[in-house]
């Protein structure tokens, strides 16, 4: 990918008759943000699936949680970092028309450290709580939900990393920014569907009068 988002030559390419057209697209306009979107779409489905099994099994059970398990018992404030991690992308593509990118670096680092922190934190609390996905089904549909997200830490964390290795060569430009586009699309899916697991397991069996 890296020879792939560079700035154009010129910015418009007259294509006859005096017309010209523009050879930069960014945002909407761009292939490459509706593959991402695309990609999400695919992505949210297969969250989807964990969260109908997780639905399934906890409507099934006669106690939510079943005997032997049980819920973290932190709330939701992972969700603050997750959030913040988002909100940091979005600083990040505010900063790109800026020189140096000292900002923009920052906030993409900072982005990283809070949306794989929140989700390993979310991790720690359910495995400090004694979650064993081999005990019973309801454990397992947990675990296939926080295993979701985890996996996606480690994607944010190769995406962000070639933002940043982008930026430090100098070829992140508001002419070639689809690198940071496309990332920050990818922290705002991730965080979405974290925050929507988080919630769908803590407050299930409260919705269910367990």
């Amino acid at each position: 990918l890296w020879g792939s988002d560079r700035p154009p030559p010129r910015t418009t390419a007259e294509i006859g008759a005096g017309v010209s057209v523009p050879t930069v697209a960014t945002g909407r306009a761009s292939h490459s943000w509706w593959a991402t979107i695309i990609l999400l779409a695919v992505d949210a489905t297969i969250f989807a699936s964990f969260g109908f099994a997780h639905i399934h099994v906890s409507m099934a059970l006669d106690v939510c949680p079943p005997p032997g398990a049980s819920l973290p018992v932190g709330r939701l404030w992972p969700a603050g970092l997750l959030l913040a991690a988002s909100g940091l992308m979005v600083w990040a593509q505010h900063c790109l028309g800026r020189k140096p990118q000292g900002q923009l670096r920052l906030a993409v680092l900072l982005a990283m450290v809070a949306a794989i922190g929140a989700i390993g934190l979310d991790l720690a609390m359910h495995l400090q709580d004694g979650l064993s996905p081999r005990a019973d089904a309801w454990s397992a549909t947990v675990a296939a939900l926080v295993s979701w997200q985890g996996f996606h830490a480690l994607v944010l964390l190769v995406m962000g990393s070639y933002v940043l290795a982008r930026s430090w060569s100098g070829w992140l430009r508001p002419d070639a920014r689809a690198t940071l586009d496309n990332t920050a699309l990818m922290f705002h899916g991730t965080v979405a569907q974290a925050i929507v697991g988080m919630a769908l397991v803590r407050w299930l069996p409260t919705w269910m009068g367990g």
